[in-house]
This record gives structure tokens, sequence and C-alpha cells, in this order.
């Protein structure tokens, strides 16, 4: 019974991963998303180098860690429609604070491949993933009339990461928690400032 509730609550996490995906892939094209580049950059590294860094722990299982893997996907399918997206409006540029949310990547990527122990690797990345909310949140605090964020995909990522941390706790994986915790976390915090935006847009 246990294995069949870990299957099904993966894949219904993997599913809005997966849609999500698709649907913020789809309104970068068409201009009515428009997250910051940066952002995607170092979600890039995190999400691929926590997977990595889960990978090497005698405990891993990809089924019972799916929102990290589904996000290893879906984050990379959303960067490289950014980039082509940017190349087309002329090009790729960083101010000093994305610059230095970048060095801190770098910098957690060189450390880990340092220390390579499983439970460092995969918390340091949870932290390298917050640092990517930073550029996020130069274009989400400011006070504007309409929000650069879809509140619906970020509604359904935090959806899938709740989810998914059900499977992990399910199957009594605590390594596969970590990731997505900070993932509902945050994208929970994101709806906020979202709201916020919208709050303030009706009463200006």
């Amino acid at each position: 019974m246990r294995e069949i509730a870990v299957l099904c609550t993966a894949f219904a996490s993997a599913f809005l991963t997966v849609w999500m995906s698709v649907r913020y892939c789809k309104m970068i094209r068409d201009g009515t998303a428009e997250p910051r580049l940066t952002t995607w950059i170092i979600f890039e590294i995190g999400v691929v180098m926590s997977l990595v860094a889960y990978c090497t722990s005698r405990e891993h299982n990809l089924v019972e860690n799916i929102n990290n893997v589904a996000d290893s996907v879906t984050v990379t399918a959303i960067l490289v429609t950014l980039l082509i997206k940017h190349r087309q409006g002329g090009g790729i540029h960083f101010n000093n604070r994305e610059w230095w949310a970048l060095r801190v990547a770098m910098a957690a990527f060189v450390l880990w491949a340092l220390i390579r122990v499983p439970w460092v690797g995969v918390a340091g990345f949870q932290f390298v993933m917050i640092v990517a909310y930073l550029p996020m949140l130069d274009r989400l605090w400011p006070e504007r009339k309409k929000s650069p964020e879809p509140f619906g995909n970020w509604a359904m990522s935090a959806t899938a990461s709740a989810i998914a941390c059900c499977t992990a706790l399910i199957s009594g994986n605590r390594l596969a928690v970590i990731y997505p915790l900070r993932s509902a976390l945050f994208c929970i915090f994101v709806l906020w400032l979202i709201k916020r935006i919208e709050h303030k847009s009706k009463h200006v």
C-alpha cells in the first residue's frame, strides 16, 4: 500500500511540474511572463547539483525525490526558452547583484566538488536555490502595476512540491524531503509577492 501511495504522489507531482513548465515556456515565448534569466541560470546549477549530491547517497531513490528529478528537466527547458528569447531581444546582461548571485552558485559547486558529502551537498545547493530568488526579488518587490511572474505557474509549483514532500515522507526518505520542502516554502513566498503586487495595484 505504501509503495502505491509513493508512486501515485510521485506521478501527480511530476505531472504538475511538467504542466507548469510547458505553460511557463509558452508564456515566456508570448511575452506574458518575464522571469529573470539569472534566477533560472542559478536554478539550473542548484537543481542539477542537488540531484547529483542526492544520488551519491546509498539510500537514493529517484522516485522518492521526484520533485528534484522533474525540476532537472523542466528548469532546463525554461532556461533554454529564456536564452532563445534573450538572444532574439538583443543579448544577455547581468547587473552587479546578479553577478554576485552567480559567484555564490559557482562557489557552492566548487565546495561540493571538494567535500562530496550527500547531506552537505543537498542542503548546500538548497542555499544556492535560495540565492536564485534574489534577482527575482528585484522585480517582484518594487511597486508595479503587473507582476512579471504568473501566479498560476507558481501555484502549480508549490502544489507539486507539497505533494513531493508527501512522497518522501511516506517512503521515509529524510534526505529526499529537503528539496521539495525548500521548494514549497519559497514558491509560497513568491506567491505572496505576486499577490502583494496585485493588492497594491488595485489600491493605486
